[in-house]
């Protein structure tokens, strides 16, 4: 997502979770969490964690949500495979590890 679109979900996550201002060390450090992702599921995530949290969600519930919710809404722009030594291979979609 473009900076602009970062700083557009972040701006709707400040909306939702208002009883909690967080400061921005905070906000850029959420900032660098979503900027590689894409922004209609980020942002149908955001919506969906706003129904059910009534505070800022950690990072691993931010990615489970975003896990379930972005292969239904994109298409992979950039898919890589890296294969481990152990035989394990990790898939990276638009630059965010998903295994």
């Amino acid at each position: 997502m473009t900076d602009e679109e970062a700083t557009k979900a972040l701006l709707h996550m400040t909306q939702i979770w208002w009883q909690r201002e967080l400061p921005d060390p905070t906000l850029r450090v959420w900032k660098r969490e979503i900027e590689p992702r894409d922004f209609e599921p980020v942002m149908a995530t955001i919506n969906s964690l706003g129904r059910e949290k009534d505070f800022w969600p950690s990072f691993a519930e931010f990615a489970k949500v975003y896990a379930q919710t972005a292969p239904q809404l994109s298409t992979p722009r950039n898919l890589e495979f890296i294969e481990h030594e152990d035989g394990s291979v990790t898939r990276i979609v638009d630059g965010v590890i998903v295994n």
